[in-house]
Formats: C-alpha cells, sequence, structure tokens
C-alpha cells in the first residue's frame, strides 16, 4: 500500500477545501463537498478533508443550533434537532481573531420527521471545535460590513455598497438588544448591520423597496447603504443588509403604545394616514 500525503494548506487551495477527521466527520451538503461524500459512502478514498484549526462535529453543530432555541427568529421551537447540515458556506478572514469564521445556511432536521428549517448562522469555529454566532463577534460583523463596503466577496457571498452611499466601518460595534426576527447591529454611530436569518432565494422585497428610495433620494426612510448575496442551489439569498443608522427616541411599537395611552382617537387617524399615503 502506497500512502498518499495530505497536501498542505496554501493559498492555491481552494476556499472551500477540508480536512474531515475519521473520528469527528463532518456531514454536510454543500456544493463542493457532495461529490466527496458520495466517494465516502461508496468506500473510495478521494473523499474531501476539512482543513479548520479545530475539526466541526455534528454534535457541535446541533448543540450551536439548539443553544438558539429561545431567539425570536427560530421557527423549530419545542422540537428536539436530529441533525444539521451545512447547505453553503464562506470562509471570512478576520485579522484580529485567532478563531476561524465562515458566513455559514444550516439545514435543520427534526427528530419528529417534519419540515426542517434553513437558517443563516454565521460560525465562530473554536480551536477546541465549539462553535458560536459569529454575529456576536464586533470583528465578525466589522469584517462583513467592509465586505460591503469594498463591494469584495469572499467565497460564495458577493458584497456591494450602493452608489454614492458612504459606509464607514470604525466604532463601537453592538447589537440593538430588541427582539425581531432577524439581526440588527450598530456599526460605530452610522451604520446598522442587519443579518437574515431565514433568507430565501431571490431578491428580498426589503431590498428592492430600499434598493428604490434609495437610488430616488427620498430621505424619510433609511437610506441603504450596502448588500450581502449569497449564492446557493436554489439561487442567490440576501443574508445581510446595512442601512444608514438614523437617532430616534424609541421604536414604532413602543410609539405605538405610548399613543393608545394617551389618544386612541389621534392614532387611528395617524394610522390611516400611513394607509393612504402607503397606498400613494
Amino acid at each position: 500500500n502506497v500512502a498518499t500525503p495530505t497536501p498542505s494548506p496554501d493559498a492555491s487551495m481552494p476556499e472551500k477545501a477540508r480536512d474531515v477527521s475519521a473520528s469527528a466527520p463532518l456531514r454536510t451538503t454543500t456544493r463542493d463537498d457532495r461529490s466527496a461524500l458520495q466517494s465516502k459512502a461508496t468506500g473510495t478514498s478521494n473523499a474531501l478533508t476539512l482543513r479548520l484549526p479545530g475539526v466541526v462535529t455534528q454534535k457541535a453543530l446541533v448543540a450551536l443550533v439548539e443553544s438558539m432555541g429561545d431567539a425570536q427568529w427560530f421557527t423549530g421551537k419545542g422540537r428536539d434537532v436530529e441533525r444539521v447540515d451545512i447547505l453553503e458556506r464562506a470562509r471570512v478572514k478576520v485579522p484580529q481573531s485567532g478563531a476561524h469564521y465562515e458566513d455559514a445556511l444550516l439545514s435543520v432536521s427534526y427528530q419528529d420527521g417534519g419540515a426542517g428549517d434553513t437558517f443563516h448562522v454565521p460560525l465562530k469555529i473554536h480551536g477546541d471545535g465549539s462553535l458560536s454566532d459569529a454575529l456576536e463577534d464586533p470583528e465578525f460583523v466589522r469584517a462583513m460590513t467592509r465586505v460591503m463596503r469594498d463591494g469584495a466577496r469572499v467565497g460564495s457571498v458577493q458584497g456591494d455598497a450602493m452608489p454614492g452611499q458612504a459606509l464607514p466601518v470604525d466604532g463601537a460595534v453592538k447589537a440593538m438588544g430588541v427582539p425581531q426576527s432577524n439581526v440588527s447591529i450598530k456599526v460605530g454611530d452610522a451604520v446598522i448591520f442587519k443579518a437574515y436569518r431565514k433568507p430565501e432565494a431571490g431578491v428580498s422585497i426589503e431590498r428592492e423597496v430600499t434598493t428604490h428610495l434609495t437610488e430616488q433620494r427620498y430621505q424619510n426612510t433609511a437610506q441603504l447603504l450596502g448588500t450581502l448575496t449569497m449564492e446557493t442551489d436554489q439561487g442567490p439569498m440576501t443574508i445581510g443588509m446595512a442601512f444608514e443608522q438614523i437617532k430616534a427616541d424609541g421604536d414604532g411599537w413602543k410609539r405605538t403604545l405610548e399613543a393608545l395611552h394617551a389618544n386612541s382617537a389621534q392614532l387611528l387617524d395617524q394610522v390611516a394616514l400611513l394607509g393612504k399615503r402607503i397606498g400613494e
């Protein structure tokens, strides 16, 4: 038998080339990994390998998803996770950190056998193989904001900046801290980074509308500053957007509750006017 040496990682190796440890296999369904997994299943020796500082295991993926069970956007509440597959992944370099980062689209299957879910969950992969949500890391958020600003591409993710719009990446990065169906994060005093947890193929309605309003220089809504698009087997998905940060004294829901307590008749008139303006 002739041993085949494992090539060392270098700049010429594709970003999606990876090493999978035989003791801790990674179960994925990415386009680049699919043929390798099929080869492994048939007993051939050309299985693709996963090159990571720590091996990503199925156990770690399930643990990460289960830790997010209380989030507002998590639609699998009350269901036990059976397995997690990585549908798409893009390595993201964060110079300020020693961890490994991948922007990822996860497919979640449940033990009840019902319909599964697809979530956008960027991965922060620690040296011991444990995983955490990369959106909780300020430097990852800053790196992805920079991808938008520079119109750069990282793996299957394309960043784009809106023409004529500044997109600063400096300043403190802080989550807004309010329950949402997506994730909104402040970047400095000028930008709101918004990540979509359940993206769908095609152009999102929010992206389409805000692009048009920004192009028309409409000043009564936050300006769109940039977008992140992930290429998938289902088609392109908008996974993130950056907006102008507008200082306010509260959110719309809070103002609505306050108005109901103060003068419900006036609020109804305002809602009626809002509906009319939207219709126009």
